[in-house]
């Protein structure tokens, strides 16, 4: 039973998105909430702790780079780019060509 636990610790952290990852998100408020989940950023950087590489506060771990932010939307971003915590990304791939086909598939389900 040993190697099983193993497994599964490796397993388990391999889900986690990585830097280059293209991901969707989603954010509580509702004003982002249908930009976020119809449109593909990528994570860019690691937000680190005691870090003051971003304006962002530490509970934000992944920075994201989204290259289609409309104006409107602008003072939400900083040089397009938002950080994000773990639970905040829905899907992640390496491949933006994998969400692509989810966000394909997610408009015709409606």
């Amino acid at each position: 039973m040993k190697y099983i636990k193993k497994y599964e610790y490796v397993n388990r952290h391999s889900l986690k998105p990585k830097m280059g990852d293209f991901v969707i998100c989603k954010d509580p408020s509702d004003t982002l909430k249908d930009f976020l989940s119809n449109n593909i950023g990528q994570i860019v950087d690691y937000n680190l702790p005691n870090s003051d590489k971003y304006f962002y506060s530490s509970q934000y771990k992944y920075i994201v780079k989204y290259d289609n932010v409309p104006k409107n939307l602008k003072e939400y971003f900083a040089d397009n780019l938002r950080g994000f915590k773990e639970e905040e990304i829905m899907q992640h791939s390496k491949t933006k060509k994998d969400l692509e086909l989810l966000l394909a598939q997610n408009k015709r389900a409606i």
